[in-house]
């Protein structure tokens, strides 16, 4: 508090709350590895609550910390809105238990709730980052990435592919500020 206060003095507030980041995300990491037992996210992300996404439980989401919307969004208000459409277009179409395909899974904000709904969940994401944060927070979650068919329900496999109309190699932009 005293460093803040000094910081608030000399530069502007935006300023200081970006000089705190590195301190912020040391903070996140010694509390998800006290918490877990070993450092939960990849390195350039943190933990998050999806909190808000009911009648699915509250679960942890493995999150980036530089601005993106996805993320920005499951930090600030325990949810992503587009999961409850899609959970409302799954209740009308299929019971828990059925597959489900997750194509542009992004970190997983939908995937796992439909898996803790009781849904089989085939994730594809192509992204590497958006990857490695899918595959930490199935392993926070307690989904093994399950690449069967027989899989019982909540089971989660997820798949480093793009998913297309045609098959072969394609090329794949990242905007900054939004990762998939």
């Amino acid at each position: 508090y005293y460093g803040f206060s000094n910081c608030r003095r000399s530069v502007s507030l935006q300023m200081c709350l970006l000089a705190s980041i590195p301190a912020l995300m040391a903070l996140h990491r010694l509390q998800s590895e006290l918490f877990f037992g070993f450092a939960a996210c990849p390195n350039n992300s943190i933990l998050a609550w999806v909190d808000f996404s009911s009648p699915a439980p509250t679960y942890p989401l493995c999150v980036r910390y530089v601005r993106n919307a996805v993320d920005f969004e499951v930090m600030g208000r325990g949810l992503w809105g587009e999961c409850a459409q899609q959970y409302a277009v799954l209740q009308a179409v299929g019971l828990p238990g059925c597959l489900v395909l997750d194509i542009g899974a992004n970190i997983g904000a939908c995937t796992f709730m439909m898996a803790h709904l009781g849904y089989r969940v085939a994730a594809f994401e192509p992204l590497p980052m958006n990857f490695e944060l899918l595959r930490a927070s199935a392993k926070l979650n307690g989904f093994a990435d399950v690449h069967d068919r027989s899989s019982p329900m909540g089971a989660v496999s997820i798949n480093q592919l793009a998913v297309g109309d045609r098959p072969g190699p394609r090329h794949m932009l990242e905007r900054y500020g939004n990762a998939g």
